[in-house]
């Protein structure tokens, strides 16, 4: 249960990183105070905190047992994490170095 809860909150920290640039809603609300590059690497940056969270919370349960859905929750943790790492580092930086 508790490793299909992390998978659960992956989805949605996914679903609310590919939501902005694939239904065309423009990007994330962020206050005005933000630049636009750097608002935007904030913002990736909160998802990344957000899933690192969930992650450390499962890792201080030491006392659940090894479970088969731990390697599939794990490895869309980190495939996520890399992609929130990429998009920080290629694209906001990219546009903010143009």
């Amino acid at each position: 249960m508790v490793y299909k809860l992390f998978k659960e909150e992956i989805k949605e920290v996914e679903e609310t990183f590919d939501g902005h640039d694939k239904a065309g809603k423009g990007p994330p609300p962020m206050p005005f105070s933000h630049p636009q590059y750097g608002g935007l690497a904030i913002w990736a940056r909160s998802l990344i905190v957000r899933i690192d969270n969930a992650k450390a919370a499962i890792d201080s349960l030491y006392f659940i047992p090894e479970h088969p859905q731990a390697k599939d929750a794990l490895d869309a943790y980190n495939k996520l994490k890399i992609s929130l790492d990429n998009f920080i580092s290629t694209t906001c930086f990219t546009n903010w170095n143009d």
